[in-house]
């Protein structure tokens, strides 16, 4: 299939559209945080700034490839994630027991 003028404009297209879910998100986060005292919610604020640094030093050190950079962020988020959630499990089978 070969890309055309269509697929171009289909791309930015989708780029607006992310742009604008993250704006809204990024408002309404940051509404809970301030007007709400959410102040738990600073650890995604936290892990933005992380990954977002993570993204630059792949960026910088390894390639500038936007596949690789964004497939190495991506496995570096689902590594953590999944250490996190085998922590909390442990965590809450030390604290319930086996039978909980």
């Amino acid at each position: 299939m070969v890309r055309g003028e269509n697929s171009r404009s289909q791309e930015k297209n989708s780029g607006a559209f992310f742009v604008a879910t993250l704006v809204l998100w990024s408002v309404s986060v940051f509404f809970e945080i301030l007007f709400n005292r959410r102040t738990e919610l600073l650890a995604i604020v936290a892990g933005c700034f992380f990954y977002q640094f993570a993204n630059w030093v792949i960026r910088f050190t390894l390639s500038r490839d936007p596949l690789f950079v964004n497939t190495g962020v991506s496995l570096l988020h689902s590594s953590l994630t999944s250490i996190s959630v085998i922590l909390i499990l442990i965590n809450q089978w030390i604290a319930k027991g086996p039978a909980a």
